[in-house]
């Protein structure tokens, strides 16, 4: 219904109060979508134009990967909603440099989680975790990934956080900020418009992600949204274009934002995504950024947690940064998934897994991992170690420590088949993935 208008103000649609009662979760189809998007907006608080919606969100969107509740009592209205990506994610594995293939992946990489004010508390958020859970499970999906929007919220649906990240500031003077002797002067790397840019990227990003752990595969539609041109005015002042600069094992992507001061410019470098397969190419994209004209500041919201940028500077005191969680990774079919991946070292270790949401993958498993792959077999063995399916997933990709749960009581066990885990899950560096979905 709506409520009658003001006289200057248009009529605001306004909903019944929710039904009492349990509300059933049920799948999602094209006929939602609008729907979809409209909760989005309202329950993360951002607005896209409808063209935009037409030109980008709509073909990201796979109604038939989404589920969602209704309130019929309340005027039928889209109350909550969870959807999924059909992407792919690097796991460790034999991948050599840029270009080697590597473990690559069907990942459920989970999105649009939403539930609409006024029906918070109810457990629909759990309920849709259930449904969807169970669906993967059945349909053969052995690892689910997602973004959250606080760090509480899915640890209890068995999620681990695998990915973190580093929210890193730079603060230069503006004449260069010197590199260790010992690393050779790259050569200038061209600044290039998203226009320009476009047609090399899609290409560079299929050879290079394979070989970086924790990296997406990007389909065309995901493409289309981050190389979208017509919502990326490259005349703006603003500071709103990206420009790029690319190598060829890397690139960077970076907005600037004009400031002056009486003492002079201080414009800020944000950078949007950075990918370096190579020493050089790592060298040379940041090279690239220390020495754009007239700016002070560079941010970057996603660097890895172990980047090199500290060894790479004369000066790392420049260098600021704030650590947090990004990617949560959910082992859904504990045995597939840990075929899924190589490891560092062979471990024989039987584990004892708790997990209360997905009974499917509780209990005893002799667990035998080699450097080109692993398997998860039921055991009456004794445990070695005994540990929560989200620790498990926490430590699949390399990104947390086993030893650091260790340490923090979550994760028990012989000292010995801890330390021979521990040495099997890790990687060389932490896994890193440079988006958001």
């Amino acid at each position: 219904m709506s409520t009658a208008p003001h006289p200057d103000r248009p009529a605001v649609t306004a909903f019944a109060a929710p039904s009492p009662g349990p509300l059933p979760v049920v799948p999602l189809t094209d006929a939602d979508v609008d729907d979809l998007i409209e909760m989005d907006q309202l329950s993360f608080n951002y607005s896209v134009s409808r063209a935009y919606q037409d030109r980008v969100t709509r073909r990201l969107l796979d109604p038939l990967r989404f589920v969602g509740v209704r309130d019929h009592g309340a005027g039928n209205v889209l109350v909550a909603a969870s959807g999924i990506y059909s992407w792919g994610m690097t796991f460790p594995g034999d991948g050599g440099g840029p270009g080697t293939p590597a473990a690559v992946h069907p990942v459920a990489a989970v999105t649009w989680v939403a539930v609409r004010t006024g029906w918070r508390g109810r457990g629909l958020l759990r309920a849709m975790m259930r449904a969807q859970l169970d669906q993967l499970h059945d349909g053969g999906e052995a690892v689910a990934i997602l973004t959250a929007s606080e760090p509480g919220l899915y640890g209890r649906y068995g999620y681990g956080s695998a990915i973190p990240r580093n929210r890193a500031e730079i603060a230069h003077s503006g004449h260069g900020t010197g590199f260790q002797p010992t690393v050779p002067t790259p050569a200038p790397l061209r600044e290039l418009t998203t226009r320009e840019a476009a047609p090399l990227l899609p290409s560079l990003w299929d050879r290079l992600a394979p070989t970086m752990t924790g990296h997406l595969s990007r389909p065309p539609a995901a493409w289309a949204a981050f190389l979208d041109i017509d919502d990326d005015d490259e005349d703006d002042r603003g500071g709103r274009a990206i420009r790029w600069a690319i190598h060829p094992d890397g690139f960077v992507g970076y907005r600037i934002r004009p400031e002056w001061e009486d003492s002079g410019p201080k414009h800020e470098v944000t950078v949007s995504q950075l990918v370096a397969a190579s020493p050089a190419a790592f060298v040379a994209l940041w090279r690239h950024l220390l020495d754009l004209p007239l700016t002070r500041t560079i941010s970057w919201g996603s660097m890895a947690i172990d980047d090199p940028l500290p060894d790479l500077l004369v000066n790392p005191r420049l260098l600021r940064t704030n650590r947090a969680d990004h990617v949560w990774l959910r082992l859904v079919d504990l045995p597939r998934a840990i075929g899924l991946r190589g490891y560092r070292a062979p471990a024989r270790v039987t584990v004892d897994v708790r997990d209360t949401f997905c009974p499917w993958n509780s209990g005893r498993w002799l667990l035998d991992l080699e450097t080109t792959g692993g398997s998860a077999v039921r055991t009456d063995g004794a445990a070695d170690v005994v540990l929560d399916i989200a620790d498990l997933g926490a430590t699949f990709l390399g990104g947390t420590p086993l030893a650091r749960l260790v340490a923090a009581g979550r994760v028990t066990g012989d000292p010995t088949a801890l330390a021979t885990l521990g040495l099997a899950l890790s990687t060389p560096l932490a896994p890193s993935c440079p988006e958001g979905f």
